[in-house]
């Protein structure tokens, strides 16, 4: 072996440590021995390898701007090593600074900053990055219409880069929206949009995001026959794809619509909560069931919205 070959078996030895390293600052003194590396032997692939090790240091930090400023280090890299698999590598560094922002509008200016990395590396890799960091921004967006706006750039990632994991991320992105949106028709509408991502995008993953929608539409719609209805809807769901995960979400709807009902019809209240048991039990999800139903009660009292 070559010197450089000998150099580089030695960066990825350290990128395969710092993958298995709990400390960040361990991570990133690792990270710094490559770039020592990287000034004796000047190659693209020790190059990436030192992104790696940033990107992996990344992922143990606690700090959001810690995590941009590694991504910047990569940055550094990417400007002397014009490579799409570094551009790749501080996308998914940003990403991770999206995980633990706790504001919705630097999320979402690191999602822009990857678009900034997509427009000069045309890749559906990197496409799916700024999708995952749109979805992490509405995780901390209030704004039900905000949350929506950034499910319609995903939207718009799609349209060029139609593979299914960016559609899954839109679908999840419309969830996220749901969570916050006051309107319980606003709610099925969005779940509808994702409906015909499911058209396009025939996954199992898609639909339970459906599912989910669906449930949350049914939370903050007044009247039991409309629960019921949303419940039935995810049910339709169920008969096409078989999990237990959509399952959950059919019994939960079927135990909120339940709940709906005027006591004075005692009869209707009990015959929805034993369809939710038994397709609880048929589908081996009653525990998940009881802590859903231990978790809303947790929030009632605590005046939250469901």
């Amino acid at each position: 072996m070559t010197p450089a070959e000998i150099a580089l078996e030695q960066a990825n030895a350290l990128v395969n440590a710092t993958a298995v390293e709990p400390d960040a600052q361990r991570r990133e003194a690792m990270a710094d021995r490559i770039g020592e590396l990287l000034q004796n032997y000047n190659t693209a692939e020790i190059a990436l390898a030192q992104a790696q090790a940033l990107f992996n240091a990344t992922v143990v930090e606690p700090d959001a701007q810690r995590r941009e400023a590694l991504a910047d280090r990569i940055g550094e890299l990417l400007q002397n090593y014009n490579t799409a698999e570094i551009a790749l590598a501080q996308a998914q560094a940003l990403v991770s600074a999206t995980v633990v922002e706790p504001d919705a509008q630097r999320c979402e200016a690191m999602a822009d900053r990857i678009g900034e990395l997509l427009q000069n590396y045309n890749t559906a890799e990197i496409a799916l990055e700024q999708a995952k960091a749109l979805i992490n921004a509405t995780v901390v967006e209030p704004d039900a219409q905000r949350r929506e706006a950034m499910a319609d750039r995903i939207g718009e990632l799609l349209q060029n880069y139609n593979t299914a994991e960016i559609a899954l991320a839109q679908a999840r992105a419309l969830v996220s929206a749901t969570v916050v949106e006051p309107d319980a028709q606003r709610r099925e509408a969005m779940a509808d949009r994702i409906g015909e991502l499911l058209q396009n995008c025939n996954t199992a993953e898609i639909a339970l995001a459906q599912a989910q929608a669906l449930f949350n539409a049914a939370v903050v719609e007044p009247d039991a026959r409309r629960r019921e209805a949303l419940a039935d809807r995810i049910g339709e769901l169920l008969q096409n794809y078989n999990t237990a995960e959509i399952a959950l979400e059919q019994a939960k709807a079927l135990l909120s619509a339940g709940y709906a009902v005027p006591l004075w019809r005692l009869p209707r209240r009990l015959a929805l909560k034993f369809r939710a048991a038994s397709i609880a039990t048929h589908y081996g999800v009653g525990d998940e069931l009881l802590a859903s139903r231990t978790s809303s009660k947790e929030r009632k009292a605590r005046g939250a919205i469901l």
